[in-house]
């Protein structure tokens, strides 16, 4: 069966970390699709076009025909960054964001590791 794997941007790729994600858990895969975000790559799983490798993240928002099933420790690690300007003010929406996001962070990281 054909994997589905998301390319999000021209930076941010899964085409890579899905085979070296496959390989380190004994197999290779057949790619057969590229999906520009994750909810794409939901609907192809939807309709039977193969399987998707995903972050938890990815399927807060899952569709009704799709199962999610965890690969435990073979997952590859994902890693998050915030961006931001040092020499700028910030306004306190972009403080509390902040905030809210490292917030959330700590207090998730177990969920991820």
């Amino acid at each position: 069966m054909p994997t589905a794997a998301a390319r999000l941007g021209a930076r941010v790729c899964l085409c890579r970390s899905t085979p070296r994600a496959a390989h380190n858990a004994g197999f290779e895969p057949s790619i057969g699709f590229l999906a520009n975000d994750y909810q794409e790559a939901q609907a192809m799983v939807s309709v039977g076009m193969g399987v998707a490798l995903a972050p938890k993240t990815a399927v807060a928002l899952l569709h009704p025909e799709v199962k999610v099933i965890s690969i435990g420790d073979a997952a590859p690690l994902r890693r998050i960054l915030l961006a931001q300007r040092q020499d700028k003010v910030y306004a306190p929406a972009e403080v509390a964001f902040q905030s809210t996001l490292l917030e959330l962070a700590r207090e998730r990281a177990g969920d991820y590791l």
